[in-house]
């Protein structure tokens, strides 16, 4: 099943102004755009919402907060103020969905990790609830789990999440971090009504770096099976385009390139 709408994360132009942004974005024909937190910190919530609106668009998806899992004391008290922002935030974009990186475990160990990090998450649920809005754990590739996040893997999110109420908790399911699992068709069986938002991106023939993402269609990807799957168990979420690090293009023919694989991934195969 084809998704709705055209939307992209601004990762995607990680270089550019929420401003720039907004008007690159508007004249590639993107209708949604997943907003990163930073490039709106100067202007505020409000006044991106207005300029979304300024040019016929609307936000999927805020992004990020989190990096509870080796927060203790002050620095906690820091990361739920934080968080709670970000909900204040998501809710004046109009925004559904607000990603969530969990932060390392090397310092504490896995399960006090996976502990402290849900009891942050349920510490936030009645405000999450209040303003209509879903957090979403990101779980990423292995490669960073030294720096941002413990949770690596598509089951390992799920069962971050599991005790928590699904209407309020849920996932960021990323092609680029998660499809090398050799057990994904099993493990995103058992993702039905957990996934709040889907990060599309390739993994490129040749990795430049950590951080190299390639347009969905020109990697090792096998599209049509996966967005088989994805079309069931995510038929609700946005799915958008996140495609960092492509630094070879500017941002107008990068925005054209995620437009053509929108429109010709084999979408009709899910």
């Amino acid at each position: 099943m084809k998704p709705s709408e055209f939307a992209v994360n601004e990762m995607t132009t990680r270089a550019s102004s929420f401003y720039d942004d907004v008007d690159a974005y508007a004249s590639a024909g993107v209708a949604a755009i997943g907003v990163v937190r930073h490039k709106i910190a100067d202007i505020g919530a409000p006044a991106a919402r207005a300029r979304l609106d300024d040019h016929g668009l609307h936000a999927s998806s805020l992004g990020i907060t989190g990096f509870f899992a080796v927060a203790t004391g002050a620095e906690r008290t820091s990361r739920l103020d934080d968080a709670r922002r970000a909900i204040e935030e998501a809710a004046e974009l109009g925004a559904p969905v607000l990603a969530v990186v969990v932060g390392p475990s090397r310092e504490v160990g896995y399960e006090h990790a996976v502990e402290a990090t849900r009891d942050a998450l349920s510490s936030l649920r009645d405000d999450a609830r209040g303003a209509g809005i879903r957090l979403a754990i990101e779980p990423l590739h292995p490669m960073f789990a030294a720096e941002l996040s413990f949770v690596c893997t598509l089951p390992d999110a799920l069962d971050l999440v599991a005790p928590l109420d699904g209407r309020t908790f849920g996932i960021v399911f990323d092609t680029f971090h998660l499809s090398w699992s050799p057990r994904l068709p099993a493990e995103l069986a058992h993702a039905k009504d957990r996934v709040a938002l889907v990060h599309l991106a390739d993994w490129p023939t040749e990795l430049r770096s950590r951080d190299h993402r390639a347009v969905p269609g020109a990697g090792t990807i096998e599209w049509a099976p996966l967005l088989a799957i994805l079309g069931d168990v995510a038929a609700a979420a946005a799915f958008e385009f996140e495609v960092i690090g492509d630094e070879g293009r500017g941002d107008r023919e990068l925005l054209a390139a995620c437009r053509t694989a929108y429109a010709e991934l084999p979408w009709e195969l899910a």
